[in-house]
C-alpha cells in the first residue's frame, strides 16, 4: 500500500490553552421527591442534574472498531473549520473510513480513505482557510494539510497523542485545532496507536505478521456523527442513563431520553432511586435520592377478627389477634365485664396475651383499631375460664410437599414430653395421594424415624407397609399392597424426626404424618411438631395438625426461612408467609414478617425455640384454637423459593 500521507505536513502555532477533559459529573443533587398515594407520576429532567462540566461547544462522536471517542467542537476558536468538519459528517463521508496513519507518541490520522481495498480517497469539499489559534497539545484534534500551503485542509484530521505544540504550532502557519477529546476517549486513541503498523504507518487490526493484508485488517472508523451530551428519545448521547428503584412496590422508575419518570406503586413508604450516567468509555457518575409516597388517607379496616368464643382452663395462656390495614394504626384491647367497658392495661398491639387465666379473667374482649381518619372495633370474644375444663392436646401432624433428593427430602420433627412412652403411628404417603387428585406422586416412599439424641440413631424404618396401615388413628385407609410406608411404634418421650425419601432416588409429591395412637395416655403428649422441606417457586407447603378434645389450646406457629442460614442451611426461603385455616376452609390468621414482635419472641423463648433474627422476614404468629383440625399453608412472597421450616409449639 502507498499513500500520499508523507506529503501531509502537520504543523501548528498557538498559545491558547484548553479546559480540562471531562467525564460525567453530578452537577446538582436531586432532592427528595414525594407523591400522594397513587398520585400522578413525577418527572425529572436529568439534564439539570448531570453534565460534562466545562463543555460549551457542540459534540461529535468518532465510532471506531476499538471504541468510541467523544469530542467537543471548538467553534468559537475555529468556526470555519468546525463548519467544514460538520459538512463531511452531515454528508456521511466519514462513514466506513479508516485511520490511515499512526505514529506513536505523535498522532493518529483519519478522514481521508474508505475502508476497502484498493485504497480510495473520499471525495472532498473545497479547502478551508487556516484558523490556527489553539495549541496542539495531547487530546486535541487538528486538520491535516499540504506542506507549504496553510489553507489546504479538506477532510483529513488527526488526534495529537502527545504535546506537539513545539512542532505543530510553528509549521505551515500552524495547524488548526478545532476539537478536543472528552472523558477518557484518549484510551481508545492510544489503543489504536499501540497496534502494529504497515510500512506506510497504517495501523493494522487483527493482523498476524506475514499474513496477506485484507480490508478486515484496516482500522475502520464506522461513523462520525453529531451527538448531544444527553440522550433523547431514539437518539443516544455521550451519556447514557440507567435507573433503579430499591422498592418497586412503592415506585417504579423509567427513562425516556433524559427524562426520569417515577410512578407510585401499590404501597406507600419510601424507596431509594439511583441514577447513573455512563459515557461511551465507561466513566460513571451516580445520584441517589429518596422518593416518598404518602400513606393512603383511609380509616382502619379489620381484615381478620378474633374468635367469637374461647373456652379456657385455669392457668392457661389465652391469645387473641386482630389483623387490620390502614396507615399509622393504633390498637387498644378492651374488656366488657359487669363493671362496664375498660381498656386492658398495656394491651396496645394487635396481639392480646392473657397469661395464667382465672375465673376473674373471663369476660368479653374486643380491640379498637384507630388512626387519624377513624376507628373500627373488632367483634367481641366471649372468654369463659373453667376449673373443670380438661386441657387439650396436639394430636397429629401431617405435611404434604414435593419430596426431592438429599437436602430436599421431606423431614418432619416432633417432640413429646412426659413420663414413659407414647404409642405413635407415623406414615410416609406417596402413591395413595393419587386417589385424592394429587399429581406426580412419590412412587415408593421410604420412611425413617430417628431420635434427636446424639448421633440421631435410627429407631424405626419402613419401605412398603404391611399389617397396621395407621388408619385407626385418624388417617385415611391405605390400599392393600400400596407402596406407602408406615411405622407404628411406642417411643419414649423425647425428640424425633421422620424423614420421607424416594426409593431408588425417586422424587414426587409426598406426605408425612405423625399420629398420637394412644389419646387416653395423658402422661406423654406432643409439645412441638415441625417439618422442613424445599418449596419451589409458586408451590405451597401444606401442613395439618389437630387439637384434641378439651379446652382451647394456645400455640406458636412459625415459618422460618432467612434465620435458617445461621444453621448452614443452603438456599433458605427469603420471605415465607403463613396462613392458618380451620376445618371449614376459612382463614383465621396470617403473617408475613414477624417484625421482631416482643410477644412472639417471648413465646419462642418460653418453649425453647431458637431465636429468629431481628428484622428478618421469617413469619410467626400465636393464637388460641378451639379443638378441631387446622391447616397451615406456607408460601414464598413474590413466589420466592427455598428451604423452609414450619413449626407448631404448644403454649402453656
Amino acid at each position: 500500500m502507498s499513500l500520499l500521507v508523507r506529503s501531509l505536513a502537520l504543523l501548528l502555532l498557538g498559545c491558547v490553552g484548553l479546559r480540562a477533559q471531562t467525564t460525567p459529573t453530578v452537577t446538582q443533587a436531586i432532592p427528595t421527591q414525594s407523591s400522594a398515594f397513587r398520585g400522578a407520576p413525577v418527572g425529572i429532567d436529568l439534564r439539570n442534574h448531570f453534565g460534562l462540566p466545562g463543555v460549551k461547544g457542540s459534540l461529535a462522536q468518532i465510532d471506531t472498531v476499538l471504541g468510541r471517542i467523544n469530542i467537543e467542537l471548538l467553534a468559537e476558536d475555529a468556526p470555519k473549520t468546525v463548519e467544514n468538519f460538520l459538512q463531511y459528517i452531515d454528508a456521511g463521508r466519514y462513514t466506513n473510513t479508516i485511520v490511515h496513519r499512526s505514529v506513536p507518541a505523535f498522532v493518529i490520522q483519519a478522514g481521508g480513505y474508505y475502508s476497502r481495498l484498493p485504497i480510495e480517497h473520499i471525495p472532498t469539499f473545497p479547502a478551508v482557510v487556516n484558523e490556527y489559534k489553539i495549541s496542539n497539545t495531547r487530546g486535541t484534534l487538528a486538520m491535516a494539510k499540504l506542506g507549504g500551503n496553510p489553507n489546504s485542509a479538506t477532510s483529513e484530521w488527526f488526534i495529537n497523542l502527545g504535546d506537539n505544540s513545539a512542532n505543530l504550532n510553528n509549521q505551515n502557519g500552524g495547524f488548526t485545532v478545532f476539537a478536543r477529546v472528552l472523558g477518557t476517549g484518549m484510551t481508545v486513541a492510544d489503543a489504536i496507536a499501540a497496534l502494529p503498523r504497515s510500512s506506510d504507518d497504517f495501523p493494522l487490526y487483527n493482523y498476524a505478521a506475514g499474513a496477506n493484508l485484507t480490508a478486515a485488517n484496516l482500522l475502520t472508523v464506522r461513523d462520525v456523527r453529531r451527538i448531544s451530551a444527553y440522550p433523547a428519545a431514539g437518539a443516544p448521547g455521550v451519556m447514557a442513563f440507567t435507573v433503579t428503584s430499591s422498592n418497586s412496590a412503592v415506585a417504579t422508575a423509567s427513562l425516556s431520553g433524559s427524562t426520569l419518570t417515577l410512578t407510585p406503586g401499590a404501597d406507600s413508604g419510601s424507596t431509594t432511586i439511583s441514577v447513573k450516567a455512563t459515557d461511551s468509555n465507561g466513566n460513571q457518575a451516580e445520584a441517589t435520592f429518596a422518593f416518598q409516597v404518602a400513606a393512603p388517607v383511609t380509616p382502619p379496616s379489620i381484615v381478620t377478627q378474633p374468635p367469637a368464643a374461647v373456652s379456657a382452663g385455669l392457668g392457661q395462656t389465652v391469645i387473641l389477634n386482630v389483623v387490620a390495614t390502614g396507615p399509622s394504626l393504633a390498637y387498644q384491647w378492651k374488656r366488657i365485664s359487669n363493671a362496664g367497658v375498660a381498656p386492658v392495661a398495656g394491651a396496645t398491639g394487635p396481639i392480646l396475651v392473657l397469661s395464667n387465666a382465672s375465673a376473674a379473667t373471663g369476660g368479653i374482649y374486643f380491640c379498637t383499631v384507630s388512626n387519624a381518619n377513624g376507628s373500627e372495633d373488632s367483634i367481641g370474644t366471649i372468654l369463659a375460664v373453667s376449673a373443670s375444663a380438661s386441657p387439650a392436646r396436639l394430636t397429629n401432624l401431617s405435611v404434604r410437599s414435593f419430596v426431592g433428593l438429599g437436602s430436599k427430602s421431606l423431614i418432619a420433627g416432633f417432640v413429646t414430653a412426659g413420663t414413659g412412652s407414647k404409642a405413635l403411628a407415623i406414615r410416609g404417603i406417596g402413591p395413595t395421594l393419587g386417589s385424592f387428585g394429587v399429581p406426580s406422586t412419590l412412587a415408593d416412599p421410604v420412611l425413617e424415624v430417628r431420635s434427636a439424641a446424639t448421633g440421631t440413631p435410627l429407631v424405626a424404618s419402613n419401605d412398603n407397609w404391611s399389617g397396621d396401615n395407621g388408619s385407626a388413628y385418624g388417617g385415611f385407609a391405605l390400599p392393600v399392597g400400596s407402596k406407602d410406608a408406615v411405622v407404628v411404634s411406642s417411643l419414649a418421650a423425647g425428640g424425633y424426626t421422620a424423614q420421607v425419601s424416594g426409593a431408588a432416588n425417586g422424587t414426587g409429591n409426598g406426605m408425612v404424618e405423625v399420629y398420637d395412637a394412644a389419646l387416653a395416655n395423658a402422661s406423654v403428649r406432643f409439645i412441638n411438631l415441625s417439618a422442613r422441606t424445599q418449596v419451589d417457586a409458586g408451590q405451597i407447603l401444606i401442613a395439618g395438625f389437630s387439637v384434641g378434645p378439651g379446652a382451647a389450646k394456645s400455640v406458636l406457629i412459625r415459618a422460618v426461612g432467612p434465620s435458617l442460614s445461621a444453621f448452614e442451611v443452603t438456599d433458605p426461603m427469603t420471605d415465607p408467609r403463613i396462613e392458618v385455616f380451620n376445618s371449614a376452609g376459612a382463614r383465621i390468621m396470617q403473617n408475613d414478617n414477624w417484625d421482631g414482635s416482643a410477644a412472639l419472641g417471648a413465646f419462642g423463648t418460653s418453649v425453647g425455640a431458637f431465636p429468629l433474627t431481628a428484622g428478618s422476614r421469617d413469619a410467626a404468629l400465636a393464637l388460641t384454637l378451639a379443638p378441631g383440625g387446622y391447616t397451615i399453608q406456607v408460601s414464598g412472597v413474590d413466589s420466592s423459593a427455598g428451604v423452609v421450616l414450619v413449626e407448631v409449639y404448644e403454649l402453656p
